[in-house]
């Protein structure tokens, strides 16, 4: 008789014997073990990432709940996905799925963050089958999962659950200034989807090529200023809240801060600043991505005045912080960021400290062009890394109109290591912008100086300000051009007793 065994080839058994017919009925059924334990252990390959394809990398790693955050701990292991509070385990992914990566970000706009996940698992739907489905399948698929963490009754609630991706996934990211979720696919393509209403739609990705650049003068902290942000319950959002829908469209946004941030309270205005560490949520929520910090008052509540400032800067998602570093490390004295496929190195330099002594326990904390050789090192390392190099330099005679001679002086030589940007500030007054050309024909923009972007100080000259707006376009051999450079005028304004910065363009005179 015939015997058929599900999933393989087909077995004859053939009536010669009574003993003979045992021996091939045993051999049958140790066969037909043999092939289910077999197969068990494809599954439980192909469960555990085997067989799928060798492009994928399997992520892992972890995110601690922070302070005064109410967000749960993360943990990605092994393809699997883990959910902790209080050290006790919440939630986890499911058995059969395997977690490639995760992310958390703000992906719907409410000022909370959202769990993405990048899931494969078996059959083509998320959580509800579409109604022309009598079935789903049983192939491993990729898919999107979306998290709310913030539920009292279900701590890990699902918002979104994507069905099979058309197009797979080998990375992803969250862009938090266009606030698009990028992903990217095995050979490099890229798609961009933002969140709309109740799930993602394909959005538009940023220019690829171009590069823009905005930057902002200075930051200070004066006591009006400190007045009016704690009567607001300690927001100081309203300093930038007209000039950030702007400041979001720009590639990569720069402020400097004129003043140490301090973490104990203990506020003060000029001559030693001390300033909240609110004004640098303050500038992160209007879009900055940069903030230069080596300035001649960086130093007011010495060491410990820097090294909060750094560190309250360096916890803020998407800020980067520059010119100062309360501790020396191998890293380079710069910062480098790719956005739209060209490389920026970034430095920042200023030249002094109101006699504020640099501590001899940290001479590296602070940048300064005093130390010549060591601002030349630096520019010439930061060259071989970026598509284009700026330097932002705190410089200049205060409430001079015109640039002085060390201003020119180091113009120059900025020019001479090519130098594709520098923006100054410090002088708390507009001077002009020009665009310098070397003898080979290389071209820097240069700003003088800025101004104030938000300040107390009352004069018509250092409320009026500009904020520096240059595109940098890559040519087909790789290399980087200014294509355009402008300045947006911006006054700082008194409004319901606070003062912000507004766009000129935008101030209606009677």
């Amino acid at each position: 008789m015939d015997a058929e065994l599900q999933g393989a080839q087909q077995v004859v058994i053939l009536p010669i014997g009574k003993h003979t017919g045992q021996f091939l009925k045993e051999s049958v059924r140790l066969a037909a073990a043999a092939f289910l334990a077999g197969a068990a252990l494809v599954l439980s390959g192909y469960a555990s990432g085997e067989g799928l394809p060798d492009w994928i990398n399997w992520e892992s790693g972890e995110t601690p709940a922070e302070a005064g955050d109410d967000l749960p701990d993360v943990l990605l292991e092994d393809k699997r996905l883990c959910i902790f509070r209080d050290g006790e385990l919440i939630w986890e992914s499911e058995s059969d799925w395997l977690v490639q990566d995760y992310l958390l970000c703000d992906i719907d706009r409410d000022d909370e963050k959202e769990l993405l996940t990048l899931v494969w698992k078996r059959g083509s739907f998320g959580a509800h089958r579409p109604l022309w489905a009598r079935e789903d399948d049983d192939a491993y698929s990729q898919h999107i999962f979306i998290y709310d963490l913030h539920g009292q009754e279900e701590p890990v609630r699902p918002i979104w659950m994507s069905s099979a991706i058309p197009r797979h996934v080998s990375a992803m990211e969250f862009s938090g200034k266009e606030e698009l979720l990028i992903l990217t696919d095995p050979d490099g393509g890229r798609q961009a989807w933002r969140w709309e209403y109740f799930g993602l739609k394909a959005a538009e990705l940023p220019n690829e090529g171009t590069l823009r650049i905005l930057a902002a003068g200075d930051v200070i902290a004066h006591r009006r200023i400190l007045a009016a942000g704690e009567g607001g319950g300690g927001s100081y959002d309203f300093l930038f809240a007209k000039i950030s829908e702007t400041i979001r469209q720009a590639d990569l946004a720069c402020v400097n801060l004129e003043t140490p941030l301090v973490r104990d309270g203990s506020y003060s205005d000029y001559p030693r600043f001390a300033s909240p560490p609110a004004i640098a949520d303050a500038i992160a929520g209007a879009g900055f991505d940069i903030v230069t910090c080596a300035t001649n008052h960086m130093l007011d509540q010495g060491l410990s005045g820097l090294a909060d400032t750094e560190a309250v800067i360096r916890t803020l998602p998407g800020l980067t912080c520059l010119g100062i570093r309360a501790e020396e490390t191998a890293e380079p004295p710069f910062a480098v960021i790719e956005k739209n496929g060209i490389r920026a190195a970034l430095l920042n330099f200023t030249y002094g400290t109101n006699g504020m002594p640099v501590p001899d326990e940290a001479p590296h904390c602070i940048d300064l062009l005093s130390d010549r050789d060591r601002v030349l090192r630096a520019v010439r390392a930061a060259r071989k890394e970026g598509d284009i190099v700026a330097v932002f330099v705190h410089w200049g005679t205060e409430y001079a109109r015109e640039p002085d001679a060390f201003q020119k002086k180091w113009a120059d030589t900025f020019l001479a290591e090519g130098v594709d940007l520098v923006v100054g500030t410090h002088p708390h007054v507009l001077q002009k912008a020009e665009i310098l050309v070397r003898a080979d024909g290389h071209r820097m923009a240069v700003y003088y100086s800025l101004g104030n972007l938000v300040s107390a100080q009352t004069e018509t000259v250092n409320r009026l300000g500009g904020i520096a707006d240059v595109t940098f376009s890559k040519n087909e051999d790789g290399t980087c051009r200014i294509a355009s450079a402008s300045l947006l005028p911006v006054f700082t304004c008194r409004e319901k007793g606070r003062l912000i910065a507004r766009f000129l363009a935008d101030i209606k005179f009677r």
